[in-house]
């Protein structure tokens, strides 16, 4: 029994119920194939956060397709793009094979003992969902026996990007530690892998692994890096200069730094306690050829190009804060022509431009492309297999007008970099699987 303490609350229960009863109805006499997937939060009576997430989709029938499943998500595994995306999912159900599927996520700030206790507490919920006529027991499936395992080891605000969570989550064998801001708590802002390292007389300790790239669109742009402090500019025994608009935990950085000993970075960050975070959490550590500089990103290219500052490579891998936006990376004023226009000089006439363009919006991301190829002669794409993320290269250098002059020397840059990553000791194999990343560059 629940006890209300206003009408409304009441009124509001009601509500939830009705609302409820008739999403059920719904897809207790219909398939939802070929329309959206259908969203409930559960909550526990007289809690105003989720317990639960599920998201419900289903496919035509066939033959061989099981019926009904429910699939439940170990905590931590919820921001993976498997589970995180519409197009994720539909590939889960592809691969469990079965004609309507239920896919649960688990909420950060609840408590989850075993996954027989959690599929016990859902067992009604998901019955309430199945399709009618269906008289089969309905099966739970999962990655492991568990219900995953998650640490918050700190939760934090910052006045630019609000609450924020470091977590810790284990996922395949491995430890992650993540940066999550809970205004978009599907999407994991940094991510780094965590080793435990032993050193003689001394107990075990944590250590960050700097070789380790979550974000795949981070080895696209270091791979442009390469390309801009190498052959754009072979001048031996100098260090080379590279500009990174953004830094988050910074792992770009700190894998830029550690794998290309002869660049010299500079990383414009306008929040200071990401700054805190990416120091205390993420082993991040400035010297002599790495520098934060807390500023906002825009101004700070502004006095660059009128102090005739000027760097081998610029990457911008910043992100809007205006999720209603089509556009979430980079925000549209990064884009604006003055800036582009001051970006051109700054590189030069062999430097390169690099960022990280992530548009869900179509007519968006054509006037981005549009008012890149307005100021720069060569400009060239990669998109991500799995990701929205699409990584942009420019250049003032006439040569890459072709873009099998930008196969030609992007491969040669990834392959440098791959040896790079072992001749640093970052890694025992190569980062980059040059071949198929050059068949996908497009102008």
């Amino acid at each position: 029994m629940q006890r209300f303490t206003s009408i409304s609350e009441l009124n509001n229960a009601v509500s939830s119920v009705q609302k409820a009863a008739l999403v059920c109805n719904g897809l207790a006499r219909s398939n939802l194939a070929g329309h959206n997937e259908v969203i409930m939060d559960l909550h526990r009576p007289s809690d105003q956060a989720p317990r639960y997430t599920i998201h419900i989709l289903d496919k035509p029938p066939a033959r061989g397709l099981g019926k009904y499943a429910a699939f439940i998500v170990p905590q931590g595994r919820e921001v993976e793009w498997l589970f995180a995306t519409p197009a994720g999912r539909k590939k889960l159900q592809d691969s469990a094979n079965f004609q309507r599927l239920a896919v649960v996520t688990l909420h950060r700030d609840q408590v989850y003992s075993t996954l027989d206790e959690v599929k016990l507490e859902l067992a009604d919920s998901i019955k309430n969902l199945s399709p009618a006529g269906l008289s089969e027991q309905i099966p739970y499936l999962s990655l492991g026996s568990d219900v995953g395992k998650r640490e918050t080891l700190i939760c934090g605000f910052s006045k630019i990007s609000g609450d924020f969570r470091i977590e810790e989550v284990e996922a395949n064998g491995k430890t992650l530690r993540r940066l999550i801001f809970l205004s978009n708590q599907f999407v994991v802002q940094s991510e780094a892998l965590v080793k435990t390292v032993k050193i003689k007389g001394k107990k075990e300790r944590k250590k960050i692994d700097f070789g380790y790239l979550a974000c795949q669109h981070h080895l696209y742009m270091s791979v442009g890096v390469q390309l801009a402090t190498t052959l754009q500019n072979p001048k031996k025994d100098v260090e080379k200069d590279v500009l990174v608009i953004g830094l988050g935990g910074g792992g770009l950085c700190s894998f830029l730094h550690a794998a290309l000993p002869n660049t010299r970075i500079t990383a414009v960050e306008i929040d200071p306690i990401m700054l805190e975070v990416a120091e205390q959490y993420f082993e991040l550590k400035q010297d002599k050829r790495f520098h934060v500089v807390i500023d906002d990103g825009l101004a700070f290219v502004e006095r660059c190009r009128n102090e005739d500052i000027h760097f081998d490579a610029v990457l911008f891998d910043v992100d809007s804060k205006d999720l209603s936006l089509g556009m979430s990376c980079p925000p549209q004023s990064f884009l604006a022509n003055q800036i582009l226009q001051h970006i051109k000089e700054i590189i030069g006439p062999k430097g390169l431009f690099m960022l990280n363009l992530v548009c869900r919006d179509e007519s968006l991301r054509s006037e981005a492309l549009d008012n890149l190829h307005k100021v720069f002669p060569a400009v060239c794409s990669y998109k991500l297999d799995e990701d929205i993320n699409e990584i942009v290269y420019c250049a003032n250098d006439e040569k890459y007008k072709t873009v099998e002059q930008w196969k030609k020397n992007l491969g040669t840059a990834g392959r440098g970099l791959n040896s790079a990553v072992k001749e640093t000791k970052l890694a025992s194999e190569d980062a980059l699987e040059v071949a198929e990343f050059l068949s996908e560059l497009k102008i």
